[in-house]
């Protein structure tokens, strides 16, 4: 790690490292765009973990005619400067350095208090937005100018290190850039000057109202990666802007990708492999004379180094890096430490869309920090126990091993992981296997006592006399009462995907669209079945984010697999199945069925148990059927509170 771990200087500021965390919004500001507690916590977290640099997430500039949301933080006036004050002491506490991004929505913005249109550069509606906004005048143009330019002077009155403008993902900056929305026709729309012309304004204004010294950087995306939408963005578009904001003298460049119409180049899911943008980094970086920094999906030590090591970059952004791991840093100075990595599975991102607070997959503190200050250590290295080595059962274990009890974990396996064994097979998820590396890992730091190969019984933990059992022994697969379901043509999904469709061939139906099902289809048509997937809904995977849904049934229909809703599995004959449709029956040939109908608890430990009078805590798919976010977070809250007094 020679360039990552190296103290380096952007503009006149020394940072400690070349790691720089990602601006990235949590929702947890308070309702007058002040940070909150929890997001001081949040940020010195990360700050004590090792991090150079911190890129506080955007942060509005005004009130009047924007509104990133309403938990989303703003520096519009005077009124929040102590608890910003306080956000920058706490990491400036551990030799971080901070810089506060402003930014302004633009058509973005959220409704207006008072019923108002929000400022935009013209009147088309951000995507997602069905309300075209306001477009400003020139004069409400040097409104906005002027905004910045106090905002920046509050942001250096808070004693932060430096200023960031937003000007990517198309919010009001961005749309200057892009002829899509830029249909003005003063002096600040048209030609490619007149465009970059609000950016040459601000930083002058800046410049001269912070001094000299004071740090101002831009952030835009070097290629929208729209094509197919004319007006966008693409990368030599993006050379040429970091041409332009070379020149004007901004500190550094800050290289980000995407747009509204593409988010999913800035935020990628768990299919986007490590280093597909990175060329728009690099040519950048190649092009002009100021440091770059820049995202390139970074899940571990070693891209980031590498990243660094080819020239693509000066500075490594890490953004969903710092959710999974705020040790990141930390660990990568150490040896021998496991590190939580970020897996793309998107839960951040989809609290966020969904107006809530962002949390983390792996990390179950991750935006509860406050929740969950510190572990009461106080085992006293009391026997407890833990039946089943899946992500909740593990991290159970790992939690109150943390905390000082004597942890036996239980597995009737040969192996830990549990449903992590089976997630990690299909196509693109292979960073599974890295989280439950990690926490096996994390299982043999903390000093658990693992026992494989083990079915428990109620006398068995009986005899252990445990303080606390808790249950991760799993869930079973749901198989429908129906006629014919027993016949030797239906498998279940699982035990597809654990045989890697081992004696499979022909055509195949896959009853079920949730992720497990749709996961089966593709490693079924990969393998060169002919599948058809049937969903009695009357959509394809209801309930799951639609950007992981988008990412896999586009490759499902590159693979040729056939998608039907509303269509319900009714009986399994000689030759195939019937299925009940809204226009009624239909017998469909196929050599085998596939069941991806969902699980249900296994409750049969739990009710004996609790028969016998112990304390008994139920986890995961134990106590109701989740995904490793729920899994993880169960584990962990209650091994968190068990005895915690």
């Amino acid at each position: 790690m020679s360039l990552l771990l190296q103290p380096a200087r952007l503009g006149r500021l020394k940072l400690k490292n070349r790691a720089v965390m990602s601006p990235m919004v949590i929702n947890q500001a308070l309702r007058d765009g002040s940070p909150s507690e929890a997001v001081i916590k949040y940020y010195s977290e990360r700050a004590r973990g090792g991090i150079g640099l911190i890129i506080v997430e955007g942060t509005d500039i005004a009130r009047t005619h924007c509104n990133s949301g309403p938990n989303r933080l703003a520096l519009a006036d005077k009124i929040n400067l102590v608890a910003f004050e306080k956000l920058v002491r706490g990491v400036h506490a551990y030799g971080t350095k901070i810089v506060l991004q402003m930014i302004h929505p633009g058509a973005a913005s959220g409704p207006m208090p008072d019923g108002s249109k929000p400022w935009g550069v013209s009147e088309i509606p951000f995507v997602s937005v069905t309300q075209p906004p306001h477009a400003m005048t020139t004069e409400e143009v040097h409104v906005v100018i002027q905004e910045f330019v106090d905002c920046a002077l509050r942001a250096k009155q808070a004693g932060f290190d430096g200023v960031e403008l937003h000007a990517a993902h198309a919010y009001l900056l961005g749309e200057f850039l892009a002829p899509y929305y830029n249909n003005r026709t003063d002096c600040y729309g048209g030609s490619f000057e007149n465009r970059l012309r609000i950016f040459s304004e601000i930083y002058q204004a800046v410049r001269k109202a912070v001094g000299p010294a004071y740090l101002v950087g831009i952030r835009f995306s070097g290629d929208e990666m729209t094509p197919h939408v004319s007006g966008t963005l693409n990368k030599e578009d993006g050379i040429a802007i970091a041409k332009e904001f070379a020149a004007i003298g901004f500190d550094y460049i800050n290289v980000s990708n995407g747009n509204a119409f593409n988010a999913n180049a800035n935020c990628d899911p768990y299919s986007y492999q490590p280093g597909w943008k990175k060329h728009v980094a690099a040519d950048i970086k190649a092009a002009v004379n100021v440091p770059i920094i820049a995202t390139n999906t970074v899940k571990d030590p070693e891209w980031a180094e590498q990243l660094l090591q080819e020239n693509v970059c000066d500075f490594v952004a890490l953004g969903r890096s710092q959710f999974a791991d705020p040790e990141f840093m930390n660990k990568t100075q150490a040896t021998g430490m496991p590190l939580r990595k970020c897996i793309g599975c998107m839960h951040c991102r989809e609290r966020l869309i969904g107006g809530l607070s962002v949390h983390c997959t792996v990390n179950p503190r991750m935006g509860r920090e406050t929740e969950y200050p510190s572990l009461t250590k106080n085992g006293n290295k009391r026997p407890v126990c833990v039946v089943g080595a899946g992500p909740a059962g593990m991290q159970a274990a790992i939690t109150l091993a943390e905390r000082n009890f004597a942890v036996t974990l239980l597995e009737k396996d040969d192996k830990l992981g549990g449903t992590l064994n089976l997630a990690e097979k299909p196509s693109f998820k292979e960073k599974l296997t890295g989280l439950k590396e990690c926490m096996i890992a994390e299982l043999k730091q903390a000093g658990v006592q693992i026992k494989t190969n083990t079915s428990v019984t109620a006398s068995m933990l009986k005899d252990l006399q445990p303080e606390g059992v808790f249950l991760a022994c799993g869930s079973k697969p749901i198989v429908p009462p129906l006629k014919g379901i027993n016949s030797p043509k239906v498998i279940l999904a699982e035990d597809v995907i654990r045989t890697s469709c081992q004696n499979i061939s022909g055509k195949v139906a896959v009853v079920g669209s949730g992720l497990t099902g749709l996961e089966t289809a593709e490693l079924l048509a990969e393998h060169g079945c002919e599948v058809a997937v049937y969903e009695m809904q009357g959509a394809i995977a209801p309930g799951l984010f639609p950007v992981i849904k988008n990412d896999i049934v586009n490759r499902l229909e590159k693979l040729g697999v056939a998608l039907n809703t509303n269509t319900a599995l009714a009986e399994v004959t000689e030759t195939g199945i019937i299925v009940k449709k809204e226009n009624g029956s239909a017998a469909i040939d196929c050599d085998k069925i596939v069941l991806a109908l969902g699980v249900r608890p296994n409750t049969k430990l739990a009710d004996e148990l609790e028969t016998e009078g112990m304390r008994v805590f139920e986890l995961g798919d134990c106590s109701k059927a989740g995904r490793i976010t729920e899994a993880i977070l169960d584990g962990f809250n209650y091994a968190y509170h068990f005895e915690e007094e």
